[in-house]
């Protein structure tokens, strides 16, 4: 496990998305060891209005790991989000 890599991931937009359902945001992360693949959606608060990332978490494929993905809490609490 690398210090430098670890519980640090990355975003980038979705150059490939062709249909509604499909992430529109795409990246990886590091998290306790495990690397993981995200899709983060943009969703708007019915609430406000204000826009926030949903993420998805999923474990990328090893022969050791085969689980299923992992929903993360919303981000909508976080006023560091640029739009």
């Amino acid at each position: 496990m690398n210090k430098r890599t670890e519980n640090i991931g990355s975003l980038s937009r979705n150059k490939r998305k062709e249909k509604e359902t499909h992430p529109d945001h795409k990246g990886s992360c590091t998290i306790a060891g495990v690397d993981y693949w995200i899709s983060a959606y943009i969703n708007e608060s019915r609430d406000n209005g204000e826009k926030f990332f949903r993420l998805y978490f999923e474990p990328k494929k090893t022969e050791a790991n085969s689980s299923a993905p992992v929903q993360a809490a919303d981000l909508s609490a976080s006023p560091d989000i640029p739009f």
